[in-house]
């Protein structure tokens, strides 16, 4: 019976040489996996935070189409021949408001959603 020859083990500098080349390899690897990630993390905080603003400004006409309401009412009161220029709006002015605030938590709301899943 014969036994298999054993391959010659790599001298030390050669071994050497490979652990310098493999080292680096995984230091670059390991690199772009975390620019990856990264680039992930932002395009989604980017996102969050372009829902949010959107929240906000929707918030903010909502508010603003909620607080002029009861003025206009008592506007709408006012001589004939005003009330036979306006036209009939598709939304009362409160439910426009109510809408637009709705709008707008659905908006700041979404990134937290997302960010559940």
């Amino acid at each position: 019976m014969s036994h298999p020859a054993k391959p010659p083990e790599p001298a030390v500098p050669e071994l050497l040489t490979r652990l310098s080349e493999q080292t680096s390899r995984l230091v670059r690897d390991e690199v772009r996996l975390a620019q990856a990630e990264l680039t992930a993390k932002a395009k989604q905080g980017g996102i969050g935070a372009g829902f949010l603003s959107v929240g906000g400004i929707l918030a903010w006409f909502g508010v603003g189409v909620l607080i002029t309401t009861p003025a206009e009412h008592e506007n709408s009161q006012g001589p004939r021949r005003l009330q036979a220029r306006r036209t009939l709006p598709l939304l009362s002015r409160r439910e426009l408001g109510e809408t637009v605030g709705a709008l707008a938590a659905t908006a700041a709301l979404l990134p937290a959603i997302r960010a559940r899943r």
